[in-house]
């Protein structure tokens, strides 16, 4: 897990001093792979937040959609829905990990789940339908 974290985060932690005193402008696919970055969110949220947020939303009684922002290559999504019964929406900024998402939903649920690509940032608005959000 922190080998990818290190690989996705390692020439910008070089230039952390230069970056903070603006004298060093990270670029993406330069200074850091946003794929490797989804995907270490992607590990450490499987490992240490998703127990966490089973435990709260147990607590919540949840019925109807969980939205999943950011939702990486799909794996807490699937494990949540899943584990609560719920259907899922799902959105992602990166090609990659939105093709790794639905690869994953088409391959190891059968639930009512859907992951979208877009900038999650950017979406505005008011979702009656979600009755969850995972960020």
């Amino acid at each position: 897990m922190y080998i990818h974290w290190f690989q996705a985060y390692g020439k910008l932690m070089a230039h952390s001093v230069e970056i903070v005193n603006n004298q060093y402008f990270p670029e993406a696919g330069i200074d850091y792979d946003l794929s490797q970055i989804a995907y270490s969110a992607s590990l450490i949220k499987r490992r240490l937040i998703t127990p966490v947020l089973k435990n709260i939303i147990s607590q919540l009684e949840p019925q109807g959609v969980l939205c999943d922002m950011g939702c990486s290559s799909g794996e807490v999504l699937i494990s949540l829905c899943e584990a609560f019964h719920l259907d899922g929406l799902g959105f992602e900024k990166n090609q990659r990990m939105i093709e790794l998402a639905n690869k994953n939903i088409q391959m190891n649920t059968d639930a009512n789940i859907y992951a979208h690509f877009a900038d999650y940032t950017q979406i505005k608005g008011e979702y009656p339908e979600v009755d969850i959000f995972n960020l």
